[in-house]
């Protein structure tokens, strides 16, 4: 009887156990994440779902445009489980985790978060670079395409030719916490046969290298390859006759080539190439229409065979060519080689280049080498059958271009914004060649040459709001004033250069004011952007105690001033400053019309400090430019004489008694300094000396 109810209670069990087996059911976990502030909506969040006993796994996703994530799982009843759900927020210098909990169930569980997120600086500015050579000589494949897909979509692909040295980069800035899957991947031919090579990884707040070795070209032997094409009109499809097509061959040395299209509006070229060189073609033709040229091209790589491009291009009158004009070219990065061409439609009978560094040439199109890579103007100036005259001129970027990244700093908190000036140094000064918006602390170039460089940090600051520290726009290696600066050279990749901004601790307040405005000289041409020219403030002891950028009618204030000594200083990389030197006194509490004028290489004073005074002053200097000494006459009484050079450093002083002077300036090397006259510590009069 015991072994019939066991027997009856086993075929009970395993009947019920694949019910239990085959029960499953789908459990989703969604929501939105916004901001605990504004309700804003928080795109590409991260968010991170595991279940506490690690039965299930773990998924990641991210948030969309809206805010919205959405993950499912599918479970068995076997696997009922309690599901963690993680996000975080960057809150005031700080990670802050936000951790909910619940129980799977046969259906939808809504998961909201309000979190308080700033994400201040944390952009990610991730590099893939490598090299690509070959496999058996280990040489370097010039030219060679390498693709770089983002999560496997071909949309988001960028698409890279590797450099004399074989080497390719790219730079990818990514929100913080948003995890890329990133394909890259190059191709080979060996033995006739092409080959993919490919490697993954997922983004990192740095450079992730990947080298190829890959068999490319094993055949040593040459083959023909033909480029041939029809040109047609895109609206009749008639053939366009005699029109000029360029086909540039970009290896293994780079030539342009134009040919005409016959009568029947076809065009062919013959290449013998070599399996061994990486040879890229492009294919380019061109029209104007509607007032405007407009380019036509296509790519290929070289092969054994032909390739054809036929192009439909839209038509242009004979009237509206007339004297038209406009120039392309190509550009060697290896070597600073340009490659310049002439594109007209109309009979040209003599032409000047002007390349943009001095040279020129009459040539039609021409092949030329720039001593140092930099961005040049250059001006094609063209003559036609019937005398007119016409001009095109471009700016061409000639060289190799690396990123240049980095964060600013006050104190230990990132710059909410500003600006960021990249100067290069070249020829023994600075000259302005970029500039950028700092966005949550951080600062980005993508384009710069091979040189010696230096950034100029300008932080935006409500300055009607009395806050201590001061802070003040800073060079890269922490100077004030360009003159004290040291250029870094860059000749690769630079990430994370960051900038901490100088600072003055020191409380201060008072109830005097300096203001002032900067003026442009009209001959020089000068017209600069605002945020080029800060203005700096002094004490005494000649410590910077503020700044002011330029507001939109170019003037500037200081304010809350304790009396006494000051210096105002216009910071401009480009160019010498004359400072100006006043005196906050009961009598003088607030000074106005301290302004100066900007010319080609200097900053002069244009000073109006005392109406009393200068009206009555009368002051003169002689010789000047002097050699060894100087003679001072005035009839107005003055105790003391003062010399500063051009970065405002007190290199001379004395204390007179009557109103002329005779001073040596034997010790002084040749330049410019500022002469400051003060009586009774108030400055009545200034003025530039030159020593030769």
């Amino acid at each position: 009887m015991k072994k019939i109810f066991f027997i009856i209670f086993l075929i009970i069990i395993i009947l019920l156990i694949p019910k239990f087996q085959l029960y499953a059911y789908n459990f989703t976990i969604n929501g939105n994440i916004i901001d605990n502030q504004s309700s804003q909506p928080f795109n590409k969040q991260y968010v991170y779902i595991h279940d506490r006993f690690g039965i299930i796994g773990e998924k990641t996703v991210y948030t969309d445009e809206n805010g919205f994530y959405s993950v499912t799982f599918n479970l068995s009843d076997i696997h009922s489980n309690v599901f963690i759900i993680q996000t975080y927020g960057f809150c005031e210098n700080f990670w802050i985790p936000y951790i909910k909990e619940v129980s799977s169930i046969d259906g939808i569980v809504n998961v909201d978060f309000a979190i308080c997120h700033n994400p201040i600086g944390l952009q990610q500015t991730f590099f893939i670079d490598g090299f690509v050579k070959d496999l058996t000589t280990l040489l370097p494949f010039e030219n060679h395409k390498v693709t770089i897909t983002e999560n496997y979509k071909p949309n988001q692909q960028k698409v890279l030719y590797t450099d004399n040295n074989g080497y390719y980069s790219a730079m990818f800035t990514l929100p913080p916490l948003y995890n890329v899957d990133f394909v890259i991947e190059t191709d080979g031919n060996c033995n006739s046969q092409w080959i993919t090579y490919s490697d993954t990884t997922r983004n990192i707040n740095g450079t992730y290298s990947k080298n190829f070795s890959i068999c490319h070209n094993p055949l040593w032997f040459n083959f023909d390859f033909w480029i041939e094409g029809y040109v047609f009109d895109e609206s009749s499809n008639t053939p366009m006759q005699q029109h000029e097509v360029f086909i540039i061959s970009k290896s293994p040395q780079l030539t342009i080539n134009k040919i005409f299209t016959d009568n029947t509006g076809y065009y062919s070229k013959k290449f013998t190439i070599s399996e061994l060189d990486t040879n890229i073609f492009e294919i380019k033709t061109f029209s104007y229409c509607d007032n405007e040229w407009t380019f036509y091209k296509d790519s290929v790589r070289g092969f054994e065979g032909t390739f054809q491009k036929d192009f439909y291009i839209c038509p242009y009158n004979q009237a509206d060519i007339i004297c038209k004009v406009l120039f392309d070219y190509e550009v060697d990065t290896s070597s600073n080689s340009v490659s310049f061409y002439e594109i007209s439609l109309d009979d040209i009978t003599s032409r000047y280049w002007t390349l943009g560094d001095g040279y020129f040439s009459s040539n039609q199109y021409f092949t030329y080498t720039y001593q140092n890579s930099g961005v040049y103007n250059v001006c094609l100036n063209i003559t036609t059958d019937d005398n007119c005259l016409n001009s095109y001129c471009q700016n061409i970027n000639v060289g190799r271009t690396y990123n240049f990244s980095g964060n600013i700093f006050a104190g230990e908190n990132l710059v909410p914004e500003g600006k960021a000036l990249l100067y290069r140094y070249l020829e023994n000064k600075f000259k302005l060649t970029d500039f950028t918006d700092i966005v949550s602390g951080s600062f980005a170039f993508d384009s710069v040459f091979e040189g010696s460089y230096s950034v100029y940090a300008v932080p935006f600051f409500d300055y009607d709001f009395i806050y201590f520290p001061k802070y003040f726009p800073t060079y890269l290696s922490s100077a004030l004033n360009w003159q004290n600066e040291n250029a870094i050279y860059v000749n690769h990749n630079i990430l994370n250069q960051n900038i901490s901004l100088e600072k003055y601790s020191d409380v201060y307040y008072g109830n005097g004011t300096i203001s002032g405005e900067i003026f442009y000289d009209i001959s020089s041409g000068n017209d600069l952007n605002n945020f080029e020219i800060n203005v700096l403030l002094y004490n005494e002891e000649n410590n910077a105690i503020a700044f002011s950028t330029l507001d939109s009618d170019r003037k500037f204030i200081f304010k809350n001033l304790p009396f006494g000594e000051y210096k105002v200083y216009p910071e401009n990389a480009e160019k010498n400053t004359f400072p100006i030197y006043v005196t906050l006194n009961s009598d003088n509490k607030n000074i106005e019309n301290v302004n100066f004028t900007v010319y080609d290489n200097f900053i002069d004073t244009k000073v109006n400090i005392s109406d009393e005074v200068s009206e009555t002053n009368k002051i003169r200097i002689f010789p000047n430019p002097f050699e060894n000494e100087i003679f001072i006459k005035s009839t107005v009484l003055y105790s003391q004489i003062e010399i500063y050079n051009l970065t405002g450093t007190k290199i001379f002083s004395r204390k007179v008694s009557e109103n002329q002077s005779e001073i040596n300036l034997n010790c002084l090397l040749s330049g410019i300094y500022l002469i400051v006259i003060k009586n009774n510590n108030t400055i009545i009069y200034t003025q530039k000396i030159i020593k030769y």
